[in-house]
């Protein structure tokens, strides 16, 4: 059974209350009839549900059961995108979420397009393809968007953001930055991933960070580096932005495919 994410619903004993766009999704969309079931993620617990009344602007569920969420993909991915023109970070939202990336800082950078920075309307935008795409891919854990930032801010406010976001306070951290100013022989991602010292285990968390249109300004090179990311390339391949960011995040989420939640 397919999942939505309901985050707006309100819970109220063993009923769940919904209205407003996603009441009209489910009558008008779904065509939910009472005594439908539907599974449902709201907040961080899982819901089957079952249709109770469908009145005038609202419907009432009975909750059938509920439980917290327990499937955590691994190991789990943070994408650093530098912010694009709109359409293209639709489309990089959209993939990343059904790969099943944890959380999505949209970082404004120094080539990255004026006017294409920050906005509610964007945010709100991008989360609601980020719920969209957990639903297509059946990943109950919807993708985090954070509010766009400078690079600086993102990269030295992760830790404390990760652990009051995600409950990831163990483990180790892996940072990559993606970049075609490096040998890609000696600097590919798969070369990278292979070497004998890379570790990696259900416990790690990578950070991927990807430039805007243009790549990365040197200074901001330099700055990732000299807080551990390393530098990689796509090999022989060059790539525009938002399809270097898909198969980056899809190559390193395949390449630990066989690692397992314990």
């Amino acid at each position: 059974m397919r999942h939505i994410v309901l985050n707006d619903a309100v819970v109220k004993g063993n009923s769940v209350y919904i209205k407003g766009k996603k009441y009209h999704y489910l009558k008008n969309v779904r065509r939910i009839k009472e005594g439908d079931e539907l599974k449902s993620v709201i907040g961080n617990r899982v819901y089957n549900l079952k249709v109770e009344k469908i009145g005038d602007g609202v419907i009432a569920f009975d909750i059938i059961s509920r439980d917290f969420i327990r499937r955590r993909l691994v190991p789990e991915i943070v994408v650093f995108q530098g912010i694009l023109k709109s359409k293209k970070m639709d489309y990089i939202v959209s993939r990343l979420s059904e790969l099943g990336v944890r959380a999505f800082y949209p970082v404004v950078m120094k080539r990255s397009i004026a006017g294409d920075y920050i906005g509610r309307e964007k945010r709100e935008r991008w989360m609601r393809l980020s719920e969209e795409g957990s639903k297509i891919s059946g990943i109950e854990n919807v993708m985090l968007i954070k509010s766009p930032d400078t690079l600086k801010y993102a990269v030295e406010n992760l830790k404390g953001e990760l652990i009051e976001d995600t409950d990831r306070g163990r483990g180790s951290f892996k940072k990559i930055m993606f970049s075609n100013n490096y040998d890609c022989k000696n600097n590919s991602l798969k070369s990278i991933l292979m070497e004998a010292d890379f570790k990696v285990d259900n416990n790690t968390t990578f950070i991927l960070a990807f430039g805007p249109e243009g790549g990365f300004d040197p200074e901001e090179e330099d700055f990732l580096i000299d807080r551990g990311f390393i530098p990689a390339s796509m090999g022989d391949f060059v790539m525009k932005s938002e399809t270097a960011a898909v198969v980056g995040t899809g190559f390193v989420r395949v390449f630990y495919s066989d690692l397992e939640e314990q």
